[in-house]
């Protein structure tokens, strides 16, 4: 009985001279437009999580430099790399960092900034007590000075707190495998040889300065955009570190190879 009447209801209802059947009507329609749009938006936000650009920082290949030891030069000694059967003494042109974005999109306007941990070597400095003239470091506002024995003459030169390089873009690895080679600041390199060589020019070559790895951890921060104006920001810890491939132990001295060492590269986010 009561579903004849629900029945009975309903008929009423949906009859078109029922005054609830255009209000049934119109409520039925909006339903169907509002979940067509929110399935628009909803396939909208799939496409650009699709074009999200990634920008990464590849793998550096461990590499072996040699150190032009002509003069007792501590610390602006040219530094060379072999490449194919030859030394490259450009440092410019193999001292980078591979960057790819791994993501779909492109990123554009990508800015890349080092921060320089000064404050490390500055601290290992007061530790092996060395002389300012041989090997010294000072921290300004906005630039370091970097002093050090040049082929027996006192010589200074300085360098920017940070180190700053711009791109106008980078397409994503599925169209562009080799991405960009960012420059790493040469004093990265330097300042850990210069650590070397001061220490042995004071104290000689002795187990506890041989065998040791002069490593220091750096900043590296990424900006960029992708297509659609959103803006991205990644900071990576790189840690840069040296230390001599070869030593040799004797009974009473340790001998170690002041023109090669080994340089590896690692990097965290």
């Amino acid at each position: 009985m009561k579903q004849r009447k629900l029945v009975r209801g309903l008929k009423k209802i949906f009859k078109p001279q029922s005054p609830l059947y255009s209000l049934l009507l119109g409520l039925m329609s909006f339903v169907a437009v509002l979940v067509s749009l929110l399935t628009l938006k909803e396939m909208q936000k799939q496409r650009e999580l699709t074009m999200i650009p990634i920008v990464y920082p590849q793998k550096f290949n461990n590499q072996m430099v040699f150190i032009d030891t002509l003069c007792s030069d501590i610390y602006r000694e040219q530094i060379y790399i072999e490449q194919n059967g030859s030394l490259e003494s450009n440092i410019k042109e193999w001292l980078n960092l591979g960057l790819i974005n791994v993501g779909q999109g492109s990123a554009l306007d990508v800015e890349v900034e080092w921060q320089v941990n000064y404050d490390n070597w500055i601290q290992l400095l007061d530790t092996l007590a060395l002389d300012e003239y041989l090997f010294g470091i000072k921290k300004f506002d906005q630039f370091v000075s970097i002093s050090y024995q040049k082929c027996g003459n006192g010589y200074a030169t300085s360098s920017n707190l940070t180190t700053n390089s711009e791109y106008s873009h980078l397409l994503s690895v599925n169209q562009d495998t080799d991405g960009i080679q960012i420059p790493i600041p040469s004093q990265l390199v330097r300042l850990p040889i210069a650590m070397f060589k001061a220490n042995w020019h004071k104290y000689g070559q002795t187990r506890s300065n041989v065998d040791v790895t002069h490593n220091a951890e750096h900043q590296l921060h990424i900006s960029y955009s992708g297509i659609n104006g959103e803006k991205y920001n990644s900071t990576f810890s790189v840690n840069i570190d040296l230390y001599c491939p070869s030593v040799s132990y004797k009974i009473d001295s340790v001998i170690a190879p002041a023109n090669k060492f080994m340089l590896r590269i690692s990097v965290e986010k």
